[in-house]
C-alpha cells in the first residue's frame, strides 16, 4: 500500500501538476487540476470493490459452515485496484495543486 501511495500520490501527482504549472503558469489550470483530483477521489471512493469480511454476518456464516477468517475477499496485496489508484492519484493532484498555489502564487497568471 505504501508503494502505491508513494508512486501515485508523490511521483505521478507531482509530475502532472508540475507539467501543468510549467507549461501554463496559470492559476486557473492549477485549480482545474485540483477539481479533477477531487473528482478522482470521489470516483475512487464510490467505485465498487471487493467485499470486506466485516460485511458478512458471522452468524449466517457459522450456520452454513463457512469460516469467515479463511475467506480471501480482496485482491492480492501486490496489485493495486482501480479504487486505490484513483484515490491516490486524486490525492496527489490535490496535494500538489495546493503546494503550487501556496508557494508559487507570485508566478501564476
Amino acid at each position: 500500500m505504501a508503494q502505491g501511495l508513494a508512486f501515485y500520490t508523490v511521483v505521478a501527482g507531482a509530475i502532472t501538476v508540475g507539467c501543468v504549472y510549467f507549461l501554463t503558469h496559470s492559476g486557473l489550470y492549477t485549480l482545474v487540476a485540483t477539481g479533477v483530483g477531487l473528482l478522482l477521489v470521489v470516483l475512487g471512493g464510490a467505485a465498487s470493490g471487493p467485499v470486506g469480511a466485516s460485511a458478512i454476518e458471522t452468524g449466517d456464516a457459522e450456520i452454513s459452515g463457512i469460516k469467515v477468517e479463511d475467506m480471501q475477499l480482496s485482491p492480492s496485496p501486490g496489485k493495486f485496484g482501480t479504487r486505490a489508484i484513483l484515490i491516490f492519484y486524486g490525492l496527489g493532484l490535490v496535494l500538489w495543486s495546493v503546494v503550487v498555489l501556496t508557494f508559487f502564487r507570485s508566478g501564476l497568471r
